[in-house]
């Protein structure tokens, strides 16, 4: 169903005409898709119904500040909440695939957990979230670009699922001060934590088998 949005805050329902609302922002069946000044919309709810965020579901939603998020999400797609104003998230288990640049420049993101249920994350996913200071991994891996230019992270917490680190994941986190690497991670690929002026040391784990 497409929606054109005239209030600040929008409350996705659970079912229209009958049919539950398992999608947003795609155009097929069982979507809900929201269209007009998306510059006014402060807050969105999404029910529990929805398991799959479509590509630019809330593609530079510029004013968007909070957003509840359904329990039951398996799919974030690409550019999702690309340059929205929302300052935390809550990524559920049972979520599998984040999408390229799905957080990029978010600026007032400070802090993100990824659940060790997902299995696929895009390139850039929260590259320049200059606001962002801690994020947990616990995925199957840090995509290329993952936290790049994240100006103000100072903690990470790489889980014991995670295999392996891709290139440039940490570029440019110039207040990175304590990084904790799992016991799992395999590669570690080119530059992947680089100019990162305040990091003093690195411990990396026996089951590293390439560092480039």
């Amino acid at each position: 169903m497409y929606i054109t949005c005239t209030e600040t805050d929008i409350v996705i329902p659970e079912e229209i005409h009958g049919l539950p609302v398992t999608e947003v922002g795609t155009f097929t069946k069982g979507s809900y898709t929201v269209s007009g000044d998306e510059k006014m919309v402060k807050s969105v709810v999404i029910p529990d119904t929805v398991t799959r965020i479509g590509d630019h579901a809330f593609d530079s939603w510029t004013s968007l500040e909070s957003v509840k998020m359904s329990k039951n999400i398996k799919y974030i797609g690409q550019d999702a909440f690309y340059r929205t104003a929302i300052s935390e998230i809550e990524l559920p288990e049972g979520l599998e695939t984040v999408e390229m640049a799905a957080f990029s420049h978010c600026e007032n993101l400070k802090s993100v957990e990824i659940p060790d249920t997902v299995t696929e994350m895009g390139e850039y996913a929260f590259c320049y979230c200059s606001s962002m200071e801690n994020a947990v991994i616990n995925g199957q891996s840090v995509s290329p670009y993952m936290f790049a230019h994240c100006e103000n992270l100072e903690t990470v917490s790489i889980g014991d699922d995670v295999t392996s680190i891709g290139e440039f994941a940490f570029q440019n986190c110039e207040k990175l001060k304590d990084i904790t690497i799992g016991s799992s991670v395999e590669k570690i690929d080119d530059m992947a934590i680089s100019f990162c002026p305040e990091l003093e040391e690195i411990v990396l784990p026996e089951s590293l088998k390439e560092l480039h």
